[in-house]
């Protein structure tokens, strides 16, 4: 009985944080949008992280995946002195929102930090909002 209670109380915390994210519109294209959780931001000394969602508007057959997804969270690193970052992880949702079955889970070996893309104003932003955190 208390493995029940215990396993309840666990879902229900999950899915608080779930729904305590903070999502902000920073990129929208013809078949997606991008978003950045206000609430993941996380600084220590020049290092930040943050989560991303990528919403698209219809599934997506992705090489190498068996089905396809409509969503994907993305952990992003930050090297704020240097002004580098990079992506360590993605997962692919089959709904929307990061919703649905996880279609897969990728850790991204960020084996190098690069410098942000000049002609990509959602870098520069993602990299200013994180380094401010």
């Amino acid at each position: 009985m208390k493995i029940r209670i215990l396993s309840c109380l666990l879902f229900a915390l999950a899915c608080s944080v779930a729904f305590a994210a903070d999502w902000l519109v920073i990129a929208s294209r013809y078949d997606h949008v991008t978003m950045v959780d206000r609430q993941s931001f996380r600084r220590d000394g020049d290092r930040s992280e943050a989560w991303l969602i990528q919403n698209h508007d219809r599934p997506v057959n992705a090489p190498g995946l068996d089905r396809p997804y409509r969503s994907q969270r993305i952990h992003m690193l930050f090297d704020c002195g240097k002004r580098l970052l990079a992506t360590d992880r993605r997962v692919l949702h089959a709904g929307a929102h990061g919703q649905g079955s996880v279609v897969a889970n990728e850790q991204v070996k960020p084996d190098v930090l690069r410098m942000v893309a000049p002609e990509t104003q959602l870098e520069t932003m993602l990299l200013e909002m994180a380094c401010a955190a």
